[in-house]
């Protein structure tokens, strides 16, 4: 099919330029089937400027002819068959991307990995898939690789599935026995599938993962950085537990449909709203990436999805009443190392746990005559530490009491450089100390005895704090200084270097918060 030649045209809302060529009604399936889109094929310039637009314009017409010949040639030519090296290739296509040896970087298949490894802790993970899923998946794939859709195909390829299947879980235990070795004894059974010369131009299919690199990208995250950010985690987890639900891995072929049954499928299994809702949101900014992008054409499958109502919590977090801060810090007081110092740092700063967790020795510091934290964002790497807010960067005096508790000896005891707490492991991906911090606080409340769903290990010390300061009738100003809040009540909050900058006065102030233990 020979095609007129197209002119490039301005997107009215984006202004980017883009190729649109409507699709004949003979190839409106085969489009359908293989790029999803039954009406117009679409090629995003990524561009705003027309002399741009024009120079780009024959690439991406070759482009658009190319997705059409595919078309062509899948609607007149019969569908054949896979042989049974071509089911292995099928199943081996599947096998490699749940494993995440398709990624040629180490350290994205070593990411892919750990992802899989915290799937493999929920209660599905264990059990059989559904016939109906699998035989769904089987279809996919076929129609994936171009090949006919068959009762007898089918069935050849879910017989395949259910060996790869076995595999799977097996290579997910010897992860989890801690055989770490890239030497997979299944892959002999599934061959790389030879490169067909029908096979799609490039752009023309569009995997999750290519969605979410692209959309890494521009928001200047590396998906091999170390550690990795927090926000490019939080949506690998999204992502991993999409492609788990649906069985593959192609962005294109995610429908309307199969959008509703995720959110049903999270209902479902019982998931808080906000957990239904945060993963919706998510996918649903991914694909829009990928069609302002033109990875991906039509419509976006998570638009008007409507996320479920959050519900309204019980009980907010609350302050450890002064028993159970004076059980804690006496507690704490026959420990070592974090255990013995975080509960009584949280109690005298009122700072929240990610803050003190990921402290350096050099964050104890002087600021005008007076010992302090010092609460940053600077660093890199495996120095790289965050704050939630512009008003968090500040400096905490060391309240008399920690002082006297032994505290700065404790800390002159490290070696230069040193976390201040070199016994918190960085929790994988995202090296973040608080987490490991918050987690080995709850276990270690709960063997005292504290269960009560209310109490937060870490930010009902915040709570107490806030309380404590005002029962010194601390002027706001001074005390959201001390906790980093937003102190803004007025105009002339904003005024000045602000309260964080007389540190003597906040020391003078918080020296006068008195401890549950003397």
């Amino acid at each position: 099919m020979s095609l007129r030649m197209i002119l490039p045209t301005r997107h009215p809302r984006t202004g980017l330029y883009h190729m649109r060529l409507a699709i004949p009604a003979h190839l409106r399936d085969a489009t359908k089937a293989l790029y999803g889109n039954r009406h117009e094929l679409i090629v995003n310039l990524k561009t705003r400027d027309p002399k741009t637009a024009k120079a780009l314009a024959p690439a991406a017409q070759a482009r658009l002819r190319a997705m059409i010949e595919r078309a062509e040639k899948v609607a007149t030519e019969a569908p054949k068959e896979p042989s049974r090296r071509g089911v292995a290739e099928l199943v081996g296509d599947w096998y490699r991307r749940r494993v995440g040896a398709q990624h040629a970087d180490r350290a994205l298949r070593h990411l892919h990995e750990e992802i899989t490894l915290e799937l493999a802790e929920s209660p599905e993970f264990a059990q059989e898939l559904p016939e109906a899923v699998v035989t769904e998946l089987a279809q996919g794939l076929l129609r994936y690789h171009d090949y006919a859709v068959t009762e007898e195909g089918v069935t050849r390829v879910v017989t395949a599935l259910q060996r790869g299947f076995q595999d799977y879980r097996a290579f997910v235990q010897r992860r989890l026995d801690g055989n770490w070795s890239d030497d997979d004894p299944a892959l002999v059974r599934y061959p790389a599938p030879v490169q067909s010369t029908t096979a799609a131009p490039v752009g023309a299919r569009c995997t999750m993962d290519d969605l979410l690199s692209g959309w890494a990208a521009d928001q200047g995250y590396s998906m091999s950085a170390q550690p990795m950010p927090r926000a490019l985690y939080d949506r690998l987890r999204t992502v991993e537990r999409l492609a788990s639900f649906l069985g593959h891995r192609d962005a294109a072929a995610v429908t309307k449909a199969d959008a509703v049954r995720t959110k049903e499928d999270m209902q479902a299994r019982g998931l808080h709203a906000s957990t239904v809702r945060n993963d919706l949101g998510e996918l649903r900014v991914i694909w829009r990436w990928g069609l302002r992008h033109g990875k991906l054409s039509g419509e976006n499958p998570w638009d008007n999805i409507s996320p479920p109502k959050a519900k309204r919590r019980a009980r907010a977090v609350r302050a450890f009443t002064q028993a159970e801060a004076l059980m804690i810090l006496e507690a704490a007081r026959r420990e070592r190392g974090s255990l013995r110092w975080l509960p009584w740092v949280l109690c005298l700063t009122g700072a929240r746990v990610s803050e003190i967790a990921q402290m350096a020795v050099e964050d104890v510091t002087v600021a005008d005559g007076v010992t302090v934290f010092r609460v940053t964002d600077e660093g890199e790497g495996d120095e790289a530490r965050s704050v939630k807010t512009e008003a968090s960067r500040r400096v905490i005096p060391v309240h008399p009491a920690l002082a006297g508790e032994g505290l700065l000896d404790y800390v002159s005891s490290l070696p230069p450089r040193s976390s201040l707490w070199p016994d918190l492991r960085p929790a994988n991906m995202f090296a973040s100390r608080g987490v490991t911090a918050s987690k080995r606080m709850g276990q270690w409340l709960r063997k005292l005895g504290l269960k009560d769903p209310a109490l937060s290990p870490a930010h009902s010390w915040r709570h107490w704090f806030v309380d404590a300061c005002r029962a010194t009738q601390m002027h706001p100003e001074v005390r959201s200084a001390l906790t980093g809040h937003s102190a803004k009540r007025d105009e002339s909050a904003g005024y000045g270097a602000g309260m964080g900058s007389f540190v003597k006065v906040l020391a003078e102030n918080i020296a006068k918060v008195r401890a549950p233990l003397p």
